[in-house]
């Protein structure tokens, strides 16, 4: 059974050749490696033509600039495997992956698996994504609690789902473009199945795009909200939601990102929903403490 692995890119050249030389060395190898140059304006396309020079299962697609959620819609359009799972370029993947998930995943749609995270200096921490459930809605549930990563990296995916639904990343979202995807998927299949190992190194440096809590991550944050509200398929219950707001204004506190009207304007809209939240009691302090301006005490509660 082939697979498929999306990988876009974007001035990726100081990670990439780490990320595609992880797929070559694969154990298992009926596989295609879709690259995705994304407009890059460093040496990102000369090191993707390079490799695709070399090995016959890589093919590198040159487009124009258009966002990351662009770039992975190139990639799906394009995949010709039975499964795919997305890749990011300052990433790795442990050489049994493809193997391992091959054989897990049976005749199931949806394999989750748990990953790493690295950190600058290299250091691995397993990262358990064990869902409290298996069925549909306790799996959005755990994603919009943050018991669960939202991203594709460390899902399998029968590649059918997304023509069949004509399911696609949002390439209006500059953040969370993954997570949206992923639940349409979950609300279209109920053949999931979860495996406890990790293969997918997740690295966290300065150049990731989720990697620094600042202004813009939460400007986004506020626009892939306004899409849930605005995209009734997805079937997120408004508790939810909710939750997953009051969560991001906990990170906005933690960061003292409070300078944007915008901002403050946004967190004061959702202060009436703080008191009657299922918030764990150290979250509901810190943001209680947040309301009365006492932000220096509550660093204390992490």
């Amino acid at each position: 059974m082939k697979i498929s692995l999306i990988l876009p890119v974007y001035n990726g050249e100081r990670f990439l050749e780490r990320a595609i030389e992880s797929v070559l060395n694969q154990s298992y190898t009926n596989f295609e490696l879709i690259v995705v140059n994304d407009g890059s304006t460093d040496a990102s396309l000369s090191i993707c033509q390079q490799f695709e020079q070399i090995d016959n299962r890589i093919k590198v697609i040159d487009k124009a600039n258009g966002g990351v959620s662009s770039a992975r819609n190139v990639g799906v359009s394009h995949a010709s495997g039975m499964f795919s799972i997305h890749l990011d370029a300052d990433d790795w993947i442990e050489s049994h992956m493809l193997e391992t998930m091959i054989e897990k995943i049976g005749e199931n749609d949806v394999l989750i698996t748990d990953f790493y995270y690295d950190d600058s200096y290299g250091k691995a921490r397993h990262s358990i994504q064990r869902p409290s459930s298996l069925q549909t809605g306790g799996l959005i549930e755990d994603i919009m609690l943050r018991k669960l990563h939202g991203s594709m990296c460390n899902k399998l995916i029968r590649h059918s789902i997304y023509n069949t639904y004509k399911i696609r990343f949002p390439e209006q979202l500059g953040y969370c473009e993954d997570q949206i995807t992923l639940i349409r998927i979950l609300n279209n299949t109920n053949k999931i199945v979860y495996h406890n190992e990790a293969f997918y190194h997740y690295c966290l440096n300065s150049e990731s795009a989720t990697g620094t809590l600042n202004y813009n991550y939460f400007k986004k944050t506020i626009l892939y909200f306004d899409y849930i509200e605005k995209n009734q398929d997805l079937s997120i219950e408004n508790r939810l939601l909710i939750e997953n707001k009051l969560l991001t204004k906990a990170d906005m506190m933690y960061s003292k990102i409070y300078s944007s009207n915008e901002i403050i304007a946004w967190e004061a809209s959702i202060n009436k929903y703080l008191l009657r939240s299922s918030l764990t009691f150290f979250t509901k302090l810190r943001l209680l403490l947040h309301f009365f301006n006492l932000g220096r005490i509550a660093k204390y509660t992490y």
